[in-house]
């Protein structure tokens, strides 16, 4: 697919031109294999233009139950294509203020977060910063979603989201649960799809996430029985979570959850 901005964003998607392993987070094209969804493989890094990270490999995403596996998963791939929904190095201003904020204190808690420009200042390449404070008193979440898109997304040619990132303030990624969001309907409620993933600590790389890992949620809680995404060709939200709640059938805690502030640096979501 091509770079160029779709819709309202500069969206993301990977195409594949060959295949290892799945891996991490991102939109992914489908078109090469229509009878299944093709796996997550590592993209090519464009020497035209330098990426903020690429893919290593890692460990699945723990599911709720503690077996492994929830979509993300370590690869050694081979040559993907990737094309930005929100490309913060190129227009950081212009992305940031897609996003609003849907922290905790919608529910009364205390938890508070911003999404920022960061790096441009210094010389390096501007990225985005979310930046927060998680408190569980009252609450334990902080949010940030786009905001209405003047038309719906179709991501009907591509198997899932990236998002290029580095967890920036400490080494604790995996004391907190990271969540993507997508919304299929034009409703502004808590019924949304959500897939969790664990960023990438200190240096940046990209995480690829398909949408068959994406669970229907009522707040933190998965509907059961829920059917997975069928169709992308309408999605009217995307959004990203740092949580003390697992994906879970019931309200489930992150054991050992770390308390306080944190900040995710990144440079694409696609």
């Amino acid at each position: 697919p091509s770079s160029r901005p779709l819709g309202p964003m500069a969206v993301g998607v990977v195409g594949v031109a060959a295949l290892l392993v799945v891996v991490h987070v991102g939109a992914v094209v489908g078109a090469a294999n229509a009878g299944a969804p093709l796996p997550f493989v590592t993209p090519a890094v464009s020497r035209a233009r330098p990426r903020l990270g690429s893919p290593r490999p890692g460990r699945r995403v723990p599911r709720p139950d503690g077996a492994a596996g929830s979509g993300a998963i370590a690869s050694t791939a081979v040559a993907a294509r990737r094309a930005p929904i929100y490309d913060f190095r190129a227009d950081a201003e212009g992305a940031v203020a897609k996003f609003e904020r849907i922290d905790d204190v919608i529910m009364g808690g205390m938890s508070k977060s911003a999404l920022v420009v960061s790096g441009a200042s210094d010389g390096a390449a501007a990225l985005a910063s979310w930046r927060g404070l998680v408190r569980t008193e009252g609450g334990g979440f902080c949010g940030q979603r786009t905001r209405p898109f003047d038309k719906p997304l179709d991501l009907s040619g591509f198997d899932g989201l990236y998002i290029s990132c580095a967890l920036a303030s400490d080494a604790d990624a995996a004391r907190r649960v990271w969540k993507l969001s997508l919304r299929m309907e034009e409703s502004r409620g808590e019924v949304i799809y959500q897939a969790q993933y664990i960023p990438p600590v200190g240096t940046p790389e990209v995480v690829y996430v398909p949408f068959s890992a994406f669970r229907l949620v009522r707040g933190p809680i998965a509907v059961p029985g829920a059917p997975s995404i069928s169709n992308t060709s309408a999605v009217f939200q995307i959004g990203f979570t740092c949580s003390k709640f697992i994906i879970d059938t019931h309200m489930t805690q992150l054991e050992d959850f770390r308390n306080g502030t944190f900040q995710l640096d990144i440079g694409e979501i696609g």
